[in-house]
């Protein structure tokens, strides 16, 4: 997810990876720049979430609630411009 979210951030620059570069054609060609913003800010959000909790973090019951609400809205945004 946070790859995602940088790869997406390297678009918008004059990067010298030629991968990047032609993978942000694809994305671009696919993609006008306010869909790839809330696809980057989702990837962003998931990304910092996902990996502590992943790992060792413990959460309450009310912690959670709150970010499954906030990963349901990122998400069917992301829906709503992939499909």
């Amino acid at each position: 997810m946070g790859t995602w979210a940088r790869i997406i951030e390297e678009c918008n620059k004059s990067s010298k990876d030629v991968d990047i570069m032609e993978f942000c054609k694809v994305l671009k060609s696919k993609f006008d720049d306010e869909n790839l913003i809330i696809i980057r800010e989702a990837c962003d959000f998931l990304s910092q979430k996902r990996n502590p909790i992943s790992h060792k973090e413990i959460l309450s019951i009310e912690e959670v609630t709150n970010i499954r609400i906030k990963i349901i809205e990122l998400m069917n945004k992301v829906i709503d411009k992939l499909f």
